[in-house]
């Protein structure tokens, strides 16, 4: 029997699209990330020992950043790629992704949501919930 209900888990996937992510994502602490449907982002009030895990100077808030972000699979798993542009507090820029997770048994249907691992899979977790009341720019 399990060998008949797996293949029937795995065919019921689905993939993010560009629409399913654009717009605004709240966090549970009030952080912001908003994906535009012209692939430009902004975000507000984002811890930044989340994102930006190689940088101890930068654990305060991130608030004002932008850069441009598209979807990609990277190690098997769907993700946001984000190219942070050059700021005061990002000299260089910077890149990094942010995971999308979803629903279900092998959370990979909507209701989609995004987060980080602060540290290695399984510890600290941030996740950002897609406020429907706002619509991508």
């Amino acid at each position: 029997m399990g060998v008949i209900l797996l293949p029937f888990l795995y065919g019921c996937s689905y993939e993010p699209s560009e629409v399913d992510v654009e717009g605004k994502w709240i966090s549970p602490t009030g952080g912001e990330f908003q994906l535009n449907h012209n692939g430009t982002f902004n975000i507000k009030n984002v811890p930044g020992d989340f994102i930006l895990e190689d940088f101890d100077e930068h654990e305060k808030l991130l608030a004002g950043e932008s850069g441009k972000w598209k979807i990609e699979k990277w190690q098997g798993i769907w993700v946001v790629d984000l190219s942070f542009a050059h700021s005061d507090r990002l000299k260089k820029g910077y890149a990094t992704r942010i995971l999308i997770g979803g629903s279900g048994i092998l959370k990979n249907k909507p209701p989609w949501n995004l987060y980080y691992w602060k540290g290695e899979e399984g510890e600290e977790k941030y996740t950002f919930k897609k406020n429907s009341d706002n619509l991508a720019e």
